[in-house]
């Protein structure tokens, strides 16, 4: 054993590959020029002439949806049943008296 660490070394023959044309040609102009931020008229923002309209509100939600439903329940429940559920509601009323307390 040898203290020398010697690595065999592989010779391997370099592959030649031919580049596509369009990558050749940006890599010339790359190297000629800097990259710089465009400047014709296709690439500017378009000037904007009038100014757009104010945004809107937005619509209210309805929010009577519960009251509707209460009301369909007096239209499908008897009337007679309702009524009479009033009515007996207001005479016990009005024959409770009050005592006046000592």
């Amino acid at each position: 054993m040898s203290t020398d660490l010697e690595f065999h070394q592989a010779s391997l023959t370099p592959i030649k590959i031919e580049a596509p044309l369009g990558s050749k040609i940006e890599s010339d102009n790359a190297e000629t020029s800097p990259c710089r931020t465009p400047t014709s008229a296709e690439h500017k923002i378009p000037v904007i002439l009038t100014c757009p309209p104010a945004p809107r509100k937005p619509r209210r939600v309805v929010r009577c949806k519960r009251r509707i439903r209460e009301f369909d329940f007096f239209e499908i429940v008897n009337r007679d049943e309702v009524e009479e559920f009033f009515r007996s509601s207001l005479e016990v009323g009005e024959a409770k008296r009050r005592c006046k307390c000592k």
